[in-house]
């Protein structure tokens, strides 16, 4: 009955994980994400020189950029100088002036990149693996990030509440369907995770503690 609550929000991410990927195809499975800009960080460096989502980055120092990879190795390599990144929009070419701001993880700009939109039809077989494995991995980062947070290694600007949820799932419903989909599974995965963690206030606490009690025999000294 405890493990019921975050059960069925993995459960939920995982039909909604098979209408998004039956409907819309599979995601590439390529680790190399193009540089197309996805978003951008409201208050970053990138939205006060005017980059945009979907500008393309073809170069930055003029140094060409085809992957996401490959700005952010030279924007951390920059040691904080101004940088010159060159975007295309709309079939013009713009070079834009930012002074990377620094993080803990190094020197960024504030944008982000998404993977390939051409996602490609597959096999119910594929649809339904993809529908299971994506809620893992997805924890997967969620628990990387929260044990980068304790250790200091992410920062706590990336960090958000309910104020940034309601906006980013705002973005993704006003991005369209697809996106729309993506999101309920990542907030429904994150809410499932959140309420598995081992503290005394969550499910997860309790269900900690009825592992004590099938281990030892006895109940946990309540105390």
């Amino acid at each position: 009955t405890i493990f019921a609550g975050p059960g069925t929000n993995y459960l939920f991410a995982f039909l909604v994980g098979i209408l998004l990927f039956a409907w819309f195809g599979v995601p590439p499975t390529s680790p190399q994400i193009p540089s197309v800009i996805d978003t951008v960080e409201a208050g970053s460096p990138a939205e006060a020189a005017g980059l945009q989502p979907a500008d393309r980055v073809v170069a930055v120092n003029a140094r060409p950029t085809q992957w996401s990879g490959d700005v952010s190795a030279i924007v951390r390599a920059s040691g904080g100088e101004a940088v010159t990144v060159r975007v295309e929009r709309a079939g013009r070419t713009l070079d834009v002036p930012i002074r990377p701001r620094q993080h803990p993880e190094g020197y960024r700009l504030g944008i982000s990149f998404a993977a390939s939109r051409e996602w490609a039809r597959a096999p119910i077989g594929q649809v339904l693996a993809q529908a299971a494995a994506f809620p893992v991995d997805l924890s997967r980062q969620q628990l990387e990030g929260l044990w980068g947070l304790m250790r200091g290694k992410v920062s706590t600007d990336e960090v958000g509440g309910p104020v940034m949820i309601v906006n980013q799932l705002k973005g993704a419903f006003d991005k369209g369907v697809r996106s729309a989909l993506y999101w309920v599974i990542v907030l429904n995965v994150i809410v499932g995770l959140m309420n598995l963690l081992p503290l005394p206030a969550l499910d997860g606490g309790r269900l900690a503690f009825l592992a004590y009690n099938v281990i030892t025999r006895r109940r946990v000294n309540v105390r």
